[in-house]
C-alpha cells in the first residue's frame, strides 16, 4: 500500500490556521492541534516556522495582507467607480466567508 505525503507550503499552514481558528477558537493555534488536524509531524511545521511566536507573527501579517491589503489594492484600481468598488467588496466578502471564516 502506497501512502501519499502531503506537502505543506508556508501559506498552506497559514490558511489552515485561519480556517481552524474560525472553527475551533484559539486552541487551533497550538502546534499540536494543527499537526494533528492534518496528520503531519511538528518537524513539518518547524520547517516553515522557527517557533510558535514566529508563526503567530506570520499569521497576523498573512491575515492582514489577505483580508485587508488585497481588498484595498483592488479597490484603488477603481477610484472613480463607487459601484465597482462595492462589487469588489461584496466579492471578497463572499469568497472569504466560504473559504476562511
Amino acid at each position: 500500500m502506497i501512502t501519499q505525503r502531503i506537502k505543506m507550503k508556508k501559506d498552506d499552514w497559514l490558511d489552515l490556521a485561519l480556517k481552524l481558528l474560525s472553527q475551533n477558537g484559539v486552541k487551533a493555534l497550538k502546534i499540536d492541534f494543527l499537526c494533528e488536524e492534518i496528520k503531519l509531524t511538528k518537524g513539518s511545521f518547524y520547517h516553515h516556522f522557527k517557533n510558535h511566536n514566529v508563526f503567530i507573527d506570520k499569521l497576523l501579517l498573512y491575515w492582514y495582507k489577505t483580508h485587508t491589503l488585497d481588498i484595498i489594492n483592488e479597490i484603488k484600481k477603481y477610484e472613480d467607480n463607487v459601484i465597482k468598488q462595492i462589487e469588489i467588496i461584496n466579492v471578497f466578502k463572499r469568497f472569504k466567508c466560504r473559504n476562511s471564516f
